[in-house]
């Protein structure tokens, strides 16, 4: 791997951890909007091994703000890194419902139980 990719690379951990960092905070003390900022900052510098986990934390802010059409897609781009859970499908489902994309959501509550048929 070339050297300036590395040293590139470790220069934007430190920051996308503070991003992460502040956009958990944030949303623990209910500042969802602020959150989600937060978190795209960090997306927007994250690696691989880490964009699934703040996909999914941006998800849930898009939902609790109601950025429906936002939650729907962040979160299907973190199913599509496999970060494949019942959840993760349950929640898509909610928003799709709630878009009155009741086909959609149907199947989403589908596969969701079909992972987790407990």
């Amino acid at each position: 791997m070339n050297a300036r990719i590395v040293f590139a690379a470790a220069l934007l951990m430190p920051w996308t951890a503070h991003a992460q960092d502040a956009g958990e905070k944030a949303y623990a003390e209910g500042r969802y909007a602020e959150a989600a900022v937060h978190f795209e900052q960090a997306l927007a510098k994250a690696g691989e091994k880490t964009k699934p986990q703040i996909l999914l934390a941006l998800g849930s802010c898009y939902l609790q703000t109601k950025n429906l059409e936002g939650a729907v897609k962040v979160l299907r781009e973190a199913v599509a890194l496999k970060a494949e859970t019942a959840d993760v499908h349950r929640s898509i489902a909610g928003a799709l419902g709630m878009l009155g994309r009741l086909d959609e959501a149907i199947a989403g509550l589908r596969l969701a139980e079909a992972l987790d048929p407990g």
